[in-house]
């Protein structure tokens, strides 16, 4: 079956959508599908081959849009720049998807989906943020074939803001590769990689350094940490990283290590020098109250290392106690007590409840999950 995938962004990307997105493409593949990955002709900041970049292997085709990029000029406004760059993709995409006549159209972009969806039978859209109630979303949900949500929250706000039909959507959250976390690289090659010492526990973070993360309170309990354990946030824009680290010199945090962004190769090898690992998610947000559905997370689980995560209704939608140990959010003294106490006494059965939940979520099921879905068997 022929399955054409619209992304609305720069490829490759060190944003972990983009990630997501070309992993999708390889699963949907990897199902026997005949995939296309349309993205738009930017500027970028890697020229490497998009398949070298994330280490996949080039099972689908990308075909590059030209779109007028306006990203590059630095005095013009990022919101013309966006709106520019996302109507000319949409044209581009009409001229390119408007006489599909079979296959499956999917999107992480409401505009482009918009664009397009008029034209095609099979179209679906994969929701990742929470659409406001404004002109252009009750059209284009008015419309809509498929709906999918990766939260159960999220798919409960879409159905009550658009009078959608709850039981036509389908929640699919993230998956994992399980073999790549569960066979990491051997710890005395990746504390060689990395330079971190092994006479530290290693409390590891891996993402963006964004507020509503809550890495500044991870950071925080690193002051209630003993000497042997070490803070590492590993990720992060380089604006994000200086912010970081002024916070750090601020408060004197000196147990806590920044790395900046990894390739995910590289990433690996601060994974496989981890004791434990933190989801220290905020909920002054709602984005990370409600709306967020870590990827990470998963792949924290597939390790067999023990997890802290805040409690909160969007971690609490793929884990409960079974497998993590709860924190409350924000509240930097109680997350190292709980950090403590999980590197002084892991639960084994937690590790290994989750590592079981895991194997079931991999990218190539979420892929044949969402295709069943899409044609209603």
């Amino acid at each position: 079956m022929k399955l054409s995938y619209i992304a609305n962004m720069r490829l490759p990307s060190d944003r972990a959508h983009a990630w997501q997105i070309m992993r999708m493409c390889q699963a949907f593949a990897n199902n026997n599908h005949d995939v296309t990955l349309y993205v738009p002709k930017r500027k970028t900041d890697s020229d490497k081959n998009p398949f070298e970049y994330y280490n996949l292997q080039p099972n689908f085709k990308i075909k590059r849009i030209p779109v007028i990029d306006l990203f590059p000029i630095k005095w013009m406004p990022r919101k013309i720049a966006y709106w520019v760059n996302t109507f000319t993709f949409s044209i581009g995409l009409m001229f390119k998807l408007g006489k599909m006549k079979k296959g499956i159209v999917y999107s992480r972009d409401p505009f482009s989906t918009f664009a397009i969806g008029r034209f095609v039978k099979d179209w679906c859209y994969e929701v990742h943020d929470s659409p406001k109630k404004t002109f252009l979303n009750k059209i284009l949900f008015g419309g809509i074939k498929h709906v999918v949500a990766t939260n159960t929250w999220k798919r409960n706000q879409l159905a009550d803001t658009f009078n959608l039909n709850k039981d036509e959507m389908n929640i699919a959250h993230h998956g994992v590769d399980v073999d790549v976390f569960a066979e990491l690289p051997q710890k005395h090659e990746a504390f060689r990689v990395t330079g971190l010492s092994p006479q530290y526990n290693h409390v590891v973070y891996t993402g963006h350094l964004f507020e509503w993360k809550g890495v500044y309170a991870l950071a925080r309990a690193s002051r209630f940490l003993d000497q042997n354990t070490r803070v590492v946030l590993v990720g992060g824009t380089p604006e994000d990283v200086e912010k970081m680290q002024d916070f750090i010199d601020r408060e004197q945090l000196d147990r806590v290590q920044l790395t900046g962004f990894k390739q995910r190769a590289d990433m690996l090898h601060y994974v496989a020098c981890a004791d434990l690992f933190v989801i220290p998610t905020s909920a002054k947000f709602q984005i990370g109250m409600y709306e967020s559905s870590p990827l990470k997370l998963f792949e924290y689980m597939a390790t067999g290392k023990p997890i802290v995560a805040t409690d909160l209704p969007a971690i609490r939608d793929i884990v409960d106690e079974t497998m993590v140990e709860f924190c409350e959010p924000d509240k930097a003294s109680q997350l190292a007590q709980i950090i403590t106490q999980t590197l002084e006494q892991p639960s084994q059965q937690k590790i290994q409840t989750a590592a079981d939940y895991v194997k079931k979520n991999t990218w190539e099921a979420r892929a044949k999950k969402l295709v069943t879905f899409i044609h209603g068997k």
